[in-house]
């Protein structure tokens, strides 16, 4: 069985509608494939049901568990999804390598236990990188106070917190390294495809 890259895509409370265009905006390579949290049917907080169904989603899909070792699996949350995509993250890291684990708008969700545990077990070549995404400074700011300084972006000028997640392609901002230290202005769908390895820029540079 060849390698697989997956993404997959937490939801948080809102019109499925915005996630469609999210999906639409971001034009993923057919390399990458994508699951969707259906959160009319899983809680998008809840990390134990999200990652019993990517097993349950990849089973239907012909991957057996023996064959579970090839797969990538990259998380991007929005809002509430962001507790879901980094708690199931957590539950999948004996199981697959995790690549990026990229948080929209996860305001108040507690990055540095979970990284501690991450970086503890895992070796740095394969340790996931945590990125997040804000729509606005203020959230920036206060959440790299709840835990450690990840790669980022930051919305300039902010928008509204649903908007970031219905117009990535819209949404522009600029890209800050872990030092703090602005890096470069893009739109959030860039940063997004950066952080997936869809382009040729890293968003951590």
């Amino acid at each position: 069985m060849t390698d697989l890259t997956i993404c997959v895509i937490c939801p948080g409370f809102h019109a499925p509608n915005l996630t469609d265009r999210a999906i639409a905006c971001l034009d993923l390579p057919v390399t990458i494939r994508t699951i969707v949290i259906p959160t009319d049917q899983i809680v998008p907080c809840d990390p134990v049901c999200i990652a019993n169904y990517i097993e349950r989603h990849l089973l239907r899909s012909g991957v057996i568990p023996e064959q579970l070792a090839p797969i990538k699996l990259n998380f991007l949350g929005f809002s509430a999804g962001t507790i879901g995509a980094l708690g199931a993250a957590w539950l999948w890291r004996d199981r697959a390598q995790l690549g990026a684990i990229i948080l929209c708008d996860g305001w108040g969700v507690p990055i540095l236990p979970v990284w501690d545990w991450f970086a503890g077990r895992q070796p740095p070549t394969t340790a996931p990188t945590i990125y997040r995404v804000s729509h606005d400074r203020w959230t920036h700011d206060t959440w790299s106070r709840m835990g450690i300084t990840t790669p980022s972006f930051v919305a300039d000028p902010e928008v509204e917190h649903l908007t970031l997640w219905r117009d990535l392609d819209r949404v522009r901002g600029y890209s800050i390294n872990i030092a703090g230290q602005l890096i470069a202005p893009l739109s959030a769908k860039d940063y997004i495809r950066q952080c997936l390895g869809c382009d040729e820029t890293p968003a951590n540079q």
